[in-house]
């Protein structure tokens, strides 16, 4: 692992930092706490752009779109998602019907960003048409975490009512009988997982959605049939989770 720049307190003051890496890792876009500047660095820690967000609200997200042309900055509190557009160098403002949200995720194959709220709705804006579609009552309380699947325009959102749906690009359900998944604990850190099965002949992978469960379990749904998932448990003396991750084939 080779080391490429270090950035000191002069970009970021001295508080935490966020940071997002541009699909392809040509550039970096990274903001400190409580900063209202926005800084773009490229490989060699050169700067390449300062964007001066419209407030100094707290950023808790930034995400790229699949293809790098736009920044997602989520800001604590704000009822706006701003987007940078970095082709023409430009900051914009996607309003909202609803003015509170709390998470968002770009489509790892379409041009769709989901955005959930505090009430538990949702928006998808479509970058290419511009178009935004608001899905009211997915949930009922605040979405705090989702993921969009790798090559089918599906994804899983994760809510405080302890519940995860599953919506196709349109936001209409794609579970049997349209009832989310109820689990026992406040969800976080979803991801997708492509499975291989026993036979090594065959390509197709099962779709896994993998759930950490109140910091001490992960939840394993087959979306054949999500409402018999399985649980992995962990003893106490491990700990919260942190993080995890999928490799390999999945096993």
């Amino acid at each position: 692992m080779k080391k490429l720049f270090t950035l000191g307190p002069q970009f970021h003051g001295h508080g935490s930092v966020i940071f997002a890496w541009q699909p392809g890792g040509s550039l970096v876009a990274s903001i400190g706490e409580g900063q209202r500047n926005l800084f773009l660095f490229d490989r060699r820690g050169v700067q390449v752009e300062e964007v001066a967000l419209k407030s100094t609200a707290k950023v808790i997200q930034l995400e790229w779109d699949k293809d790098g042309e736009l920044l997602a900055i989520l800001q604590q509190g704000e009822g706006t998602v701003m987007l940078w557009r970095h082709a023409e160098k430009k900051l914009e403002v996607l309003e909202m019907n609803t003015k509170d949200p709390t998470f968002l995720a770009w489509s790892k194959s379409g041009p769709q960003l989901m955005i959930g709220t505090a009430r538990g709705n949702m928006m998808i804006y479509n970058k290419r048409t511009m178009k935004k579609q608001t899905i009211m009552g997915k949930h009922t309380k605040k979405v705090s975490c989702g993921a969009w699947h790798s090559a089918e325009n599906i994804f899983a959102a994760g809510s405080e009512d302890k519940t995860i749906t599953l919506s196709g690009e349109d936001g209409d359900s794609v579970m049997k009988g349209d009832d989310p998944l109820r689990l026992k604990n406040e969800p976080s850190m979803v991801q997708f997982a492509g499975v291989r099965g026993d036979n090594p002949n065959e390509s197709y992978r099962e779709k896994i959605v993998s759930i950490v469960l109140g910091d001490v379990s992960l939840l394993l749904c087959n979306m054949r049939e999500p409402h018999k998932p399985t649980e992995l448990s962990f003893q106490v003396k491990y700990g919260t989770i942190k993080s995890y991750c999928w490799f390999g084939d999945g096993f």
